[in-house]
């Protein structure tokens, strides 16, 4: 993950589909649900405060745990590992945390 994003940079983006991209695959759309701050309970120095970024996507199919290429037409395209949370009733949901 790049050590400089920050939690302004995902935040104008609520609501806005990004696309999970990686060689051999069709582009994959996860929409923004949430990006908030975590309270930084840490005694180690941090590169950056903490977030949580919270994305929804399609069914049937979900995508695993894995560092993915998540695009916006703003940011690039940014490594980002993204967990699979749960299944929602229109596919699934996600979480990426950054420390």
């Amino acid at each position: 993950m790049f050590p400089d994003l920050k939690l302004e940079d995902f935040a104008p983006y609520v609501g806005k589909v990004f696309n999970v991209v990686a060689e051999g695959y069709h582009p994959y759309p996860l929409t923004l649900v949430s990006a908030t701050a975590i309270p930084n309970r840490s005694t180690l120095a941090m590169t950056r405060p903490p977030f949580d970024l919270r994305f929804t996507g399609p069914g049937p199919g979900y995508l695993p745990q894995d560092t993915w290429g998540l695009e916006h037409p703003t940011l690039g395209v940014v490594p980002v590992c993204i967990i699979p949370r749960a299944q929602n009733a229109d596919g699934y949901d996600y979480q990426a945390t950054f420390y």
